[in-house]
């Protein structure tokens, strides 16, 4: 029995060469609907991608598998006229904090984006590095509830517990991302009648293969993430940092689908989405206008480094001990992010063996005044 019948052919997401996934990731001025997918409740209009409209029938909610989201609720992806595309990017990261046997051992950062499982279904997942991940048997994400279209001002700590399998690796060991199902999260929440706020990433800003070839050798870029752990607590909301590419886009850093920023990268930003990110106009190097007062969001990669400089300094009186001191030296380790393309080839892949997360989610949390 279908999940629903479908108005219009549709093979995206999990057909990359579909006609209706766009090729060029540019938002323009009035077009903002392709940063993100929506869901409207009770609305039989669904934006799975760019300015892709699905006419969709009732969902029965009972056949939806655990880890894909029941799209019924009205919060999460929405397109909220109240905010800008900045405030927007920043609603899709998360700080993320790592623990192990209930002790915090290290954050990290994430963001909210949908992957493909099946074409008229689709599950929403948290982005991070491996790094993260790694040695934790629990992620907490502090998320925002929903107060109509809008956040709320309360929050509430999410907690996934990792597992074996229970996410999603990138299947190159050497390329530093995940991906954690956060489905059954929304679900819960849906369910209790708190629904959570979120903005979701969408992968039609991703460069098509033939787009990097047109970056210019230097570009200005903008990093969301949690130096440090640093974070707006009170409104629960990331850092934004801007920088420019140490390295062109449009070559692989040292033969690898990476590429270097100028740009102060600390333990924390780890997972943290780098945009080029233009609010009054850009030039198109691919058609060589330019278009003024026009808007374009690209994610262009994921942090997941930073080299170091070890500084070898020591105590002048009696017999010294060696003392090295690592230095941070204002650059930054980013993957490309083409490479989610593999992730999201997992998930399809993967779509009847991903096992059922456990989670708890926390008691609302309210910013003191």
């Amino acid at each position: 029995m279908p999940i629903c019948d479908q108005k219009i052919r549709t093979e995206w997401p999990c057909d990359p060469t579909s006609p209706f996934r766009p090729s060029r990731p540019v938002l323009e001025s009035g077009h903002t609907s392709t940063v993100l997918d929506t869901v409207q409740a009770g609305s039989k209009r669904t934006v799975c991608s760019a300015l892709t409209f699905i006419e969709m029938l009732p969902y029965s909610l009972g056949l939806w598998p655990h880890f894909l989201y029941k799209p019924g609720g009205l919060h999460w992806g929405v397109i909220v006229p109240d905010l800008t595309l900045a405030e927007r990017i920043l609603y899709s990261t998360v700080k993320l904090t790592a623990s192990k046997g209930g002790v915090p051992v290290s954050t990290g950062t994430g963001f909210f984006m949908h992957f493909a499982v099946q074409r008229d279904r689709f599950c929403p997942a948290i982005v991070t590095n491996k790094h993260v991940v790694n040695g934790a048997d629990q992620i907490t994400a502090v998320c925002h509830f929903a107060d109509g279209d809008k956040p709320s001002g309360k929050f509430v700590a999410c907690n996934l517990l990792i597992a074996q399998g229970s996410y999603i690796k990138h299947p190159d060991l050497d390329v530093d991302l995940c991906a954690i199902p956060f489905s059954e999260v929304m679900n819960q929440a849906n369910d209790a009648g708190t629904p959570i706020f979120l903005q979701f990433l969408d992968h039609s800003i991703i460069p098509a293969d033939d787009d990097w070839e047109y970056f210019d050798a230097i570009e200005e870029v903008t990093m969301i993430g949690c130096p440090n752990g640093i974070s707006d607590e009170f409104n629960n909301l990331p850092m934004s940092r801007r920088g420019i590419t140490a390295s062109p886009l449009s070559k692989k850093y040292n033969g690898k689908d990476e590429f270097m920023v100028d740009m102060a990268c600390f333990p924390g930003s780890s997972g943290s989405p780098v945009f080029i990110y233009d609010r009054n106009g850009f030039l198109n190097r691919r058609t060589g206008a330019y278009s003024i007062g026009a808007q374009r969001i690209v994610l262009v990669g994921i942090l997941y480094a930073g080299p170091q400089i070890a500084n070898n300094g020591q105590i002048i009186l009696g017999q010294p001990p060696r003392v090295m001191v690592a230095a941070m030296m204002h650059l930054g380790n980013v993957i490309r992010s083409s490479a989610l393309h593999a992730i999201d080839a997992e998930f399809c892949r993967r779509s009847n063996t991903i096992p059922a997360p456990e989670i708890t989610v926390g008691p609302v949390i309210e910013p003191e005044k």
